[in-house]
């Protein structure tokens, strides 16, 4: 398969005339969400992996990728790791607003680089440039050339990578095993207020919701400015969470089959709670708006009562409400079971498609070699490196154990301005660094009572975690996709009484008549199929 694989490949001819429509293709290379594993196996496998690298002959190559604050453009982690393989990298970075620009404009010149990173997120317009030949399978090339890589993927995360049109390997990236991220959280202080527990059931929450809705719960002499819970919008799924679907967002994989959530038959509870829940005045009025720094405004602002977002939050939230409450307090606790007492939240993808080889590597002879140097950095050794530097200068070893220095292991920014932790290009973050920096150089006792509830809510989620299935983007998907948008403000205009159930529901089935049910059974047929591979 190897040979046909690279005979296609190496008859692709990049000409100006391949000029891809990628402006319409969405991008969002965020900075990376901090968290991950690894620990190592196939020891044997790793040093002689490692050996045959680092004594390599020399290789040079081109990387074009996304750069944010705080990350620079040369860290001294960098520059060790191209000594220790023999490697020049020609890095072009370039902003996150003009990635896809810049990258339509080489992929229609015909000036390719080597390797293209989308930073934390796939390239823009990535599955245009598969269908022309300008991204090389990798497929065949994993086991040998990428073993470290290798040894941290399980079944789901080759269906994470797996591309549904021909069951191809494309890209790697990010490797990141820890599942914390998100977390519900609660004012605690508002409980004390109003003489309330703390909630258990579906019932619980929804009395407590109440009052905070009802009564003046921050005690600014204002009954009527509490929200008591909220979602970002973008993040909706937590509370499809809670009626039973384990869902990306659009689809969940209920009994084998990639289901589209509308068509869950938890779906009408859903939407009937939400809608009786914001005429209650427990949603926000505006929750189709809140998202980012809007929402991190309310959340701020000493008017939110409960939330379901990242654990982090909980700490940051607390720090800003107590310029206005000394006694405010976000309490990280247990998902929010729903009314037949489901509790779910998703846990972080381990695996994430973001950096791929280009033809002009291949057609160069420069492939194999540049998946090498990429499973160095997997390697112990790699991990080591991009974890925690340089020995004397970052960290220490203090039993055994890489332990970093101040002032690398006060803050993820600090840390990642020095060239730990480079999302800028694929590493594996472990979970030892993670918590680490988290932890501040500190203990938890040591913590103020803002730290400690961020760690608790990076650790008591475990037994409610799932894996979110992949977003396939089959061709309907992309032909559509503006009906699963209609979809989403079809189901908003109902929760806020907008429109009527018999609306609703006639406004969806235009909707599957108009091109939804493509999305929904080529979703289903594809899902089948890479599964099954």
């Amino acid at each position: 398969m190897r040979k046909k694989t690279v005979a296609r490949m190496m008859s692709a001819v990049i000409t100006g005339s391949m000029i891809i429509s990628l402006a319409a293709c969405g991008s969002s290379s965020a900075p990376a969400a901090e968290s991950a594993p690894v620990e190592s196996a196939a020891a044997s496998t790793e040093a002689e992996t490692t050996e045959e690298t680092t004594n390599a002959e020399p290789l040079e190559f081109s990387y074009y990728g996304p750069i944010w604050k705080p990350y620079q453009e040369s860290t001294p982690i960098f520059d060790e790791l191209m000594k220790r393989t023999n490697t020049t990298i020609d890095f072009e970075w370039v902003s996150n607003d003009a990635l896809e620009t810049q990258l339509a404009s080489k992929v229609a010149s015909g000036d390719l680089p080597d390797v293209i990173s989308g930073g934390t997120s796939a390239a823009p317009g990535i599955q245009d440039l598969i269908k022309q030949g300008v991204i090389v399978p990798i497929t065949d090339y994993l086991e040998k050339d990428m073993p470290n890589y290798v040894r941290f993927l399980e079944g789901n995360d080759y269906l994470m990578l797996t591309n549904y049109e021909d069951g191809e390997i494309y890209g790697f990236g990010l490797v990141m095993d820890v599942p914390p991220a998100f977390s519900t959280a609660i004012r605690t202080d508002w409980l004390e207020k109003l003489n309330l527990e703390m909630p258990k059931t579906w019932e619980d929450w929804v009395t407590v919701w109440k009052a905070f809705a009802k009564e003046d719960a921050n005690g600014n002499g204002d009954p009527n400015d509490e929200v008591p819970f909220a979602v970002s919008h973008q993040f909706f799924k937590f509370v499809l969470n809670m009626f039973g679907m384990q869902s990306n967002g659009e689809f969940s994989v209920v009994d084998g089959e990639y289901l589209y959530d509308p068509e869950n038959p938890n779906y009408e509870k859903f939407i009937d709670s939400m809608r009786e829940l914001y005429a209650e005045g427990i949603l926000p009025k505006e929750f189709v708006t809140l998202e980012g720094a809007d929402f991190n405004t309310l959340g701020a602002s000493n008017t939110l009562g409960s939330y379901v977002g990242y654990a982090e939050y909980s700490k940051n939230y607390t720090i800003s409400c107590r310029e206005l409450d000394e006694d405010a307090f976000y309490q990280c606790v247990i998902p929010i079971p729903g009314p037949d007492g489901a509790q779910n939240i998703p846990a972080r993808a381990k695996v994430s498609s973001t950096t791929y080889i280009t033809v002009k590597a291949l057609q160069e002879g420069k492939l194999e070699r540049i998946l090498q140097f990429f499973d160095y950095v997997y390697s112990d050794e790699g991990i080591e490196l991009t974890n925690y530097g340089i020995e004397g200068t970052n960290f220490e070893m203090v039993d055994n154990k890489p332990t970093l220095v101040p002032p690398y292991n006060e803050s993820f920014a600090v840390a990642r301005e020095n060239g730990l932790i480079p999302s800028t290009i694929p590493f594996c973050f472990t979970e030892d660094v993670y918590m680490q920096i988290l932890m501040g150089g500190v203990t938890y006792d040591e913590l103020e009572d803002s730290g400690q509830t961020f760690i608790d809510g990076m650790t008591i989620n475990e037994p409610y975690y799932y894996d979110e299935p992949p977003v396939i983007q089959t061709e309907a998907y992309a032909d559509h996709f503006d009906l699963l948008e209609q979809q989403v403000a079809l189901r908003d205009k109902y929760i806020m009484g907008q429109i009527s159930k018999d609306d609703y529901n006639s406004g969806y089935e235009k909707l599957k008549q108009g091109g939804l049910n493509n999305v929904i059974e080529q979703g289903k047929e594809a899902y089948q199929k890479i599964s099954a591979q």
